[in-house]
């Protein structure tokens, strides 16, 4: 696994600085780089491998740092996507939390050259979170992004069609996985790596059982497919990103 380093941190990575608790994982793809981050909600106490509790302020704060860690990214690695887990909730309870997750996505808009940044369209709420998945792409690569519109607002998956300029059509699927329905989540990955897909994000099944062994036994056996994968450091369950996409 390769952890990386940024300037922005004081070349520490995302677990050293505390400002995560996953690290960023990439996946190729004939268009480019697709990074896959789960980028750690508000923390709770329960809700994070730190057991951190965090108010607003202090959420706000890592939020910026994050911010310029997907600035490096896109700079760095020239990415052609980005798909976040735990990314903030535009429709939070309070207005305060609203603002917080408001200023986010407004000086993530400011901060990535040429991406798509529409939060409500372009974010669903996680199942039984407090938090969001949310996908943004590069219009230069793709100058039509069109979101599923789900019939129920929650769920634990995300899809994103993007089309190309030469009108080539791809599906991108952003997954925040269920840790109590892990062979349901397998099962989806396994489904939409062989539809032909880019899939990946946080799976939350646990690393080393036979669940794990063979989703990735199985991915791996997908004609052409590029299977990048890592265990949470701080957790025992896989991240992964995958691209079953034949080569333009």
């Amino acid at each position: 696994m390769l952890i990386l380093k940024f300037a922005c941190l004081n070349n520490r990575d995302v677990i050293e600085a505390r400002i995560s608790d996953h690290d960023p994982l990439f996946v190729d793809t004939p268009y480019g780089r697709v990074c896959y981050f789960n980028m750690m909600c508000q923390g709770s106490g329960k809700n994070n491998a730190y057991k951190q509790i965090e108010n607003l302020n202090e959420y706000k704060a890592r939020l910026e740092k994050i911010i310029h860690v997907l600035k490096e990214i896109q700079n760095k690695y020239l990415v052609a996507g980005f798909m976040l887990q735990e990314s903030p909730n535009l429709n939070s309870r309070t207005q305060e939390e609203k603002d917080v997750a408001n200023y986010f996505y407004t000086e993530l808009k400011n901060q990535l050259t040429n991406f798509q940044v529409a939060p409500v369209s372009f974010s669903r709420k996680t199942f039984n979170t407090r938090s969001c998945m949310f996908s943004t792409f590069d219009k230069t690569i793709f100058p039509i992004q069109t979101a599923t519109v789900y019939s129920a607002k929650e769920g634990r998956e995300q899809e994103i069609k993007l089309t190309d300029k030469k009108g080539n059509s791809v599906t991108a699927i952003n997954v925040h996985g269920d840790h109590a329905k892990q062979s349901e989540t397998a099962s989806f990955i396994i489904q939409s790596a062989k539809s032909g897909s880019i899939v990946g994000g946080d799976l939350n099944i646990t690393n080393g059982t036979q669940e794990a062994l063979n989703l990735v036994c199985v991915l791996q056996a997908i004609p052409k497919a590029n299977v990048n994968l890592t265990q949470a450091r701080n957790f025992k369950t896989l991240d992964i990103a995958v691209c079953t996409l034949a080569k333009k």
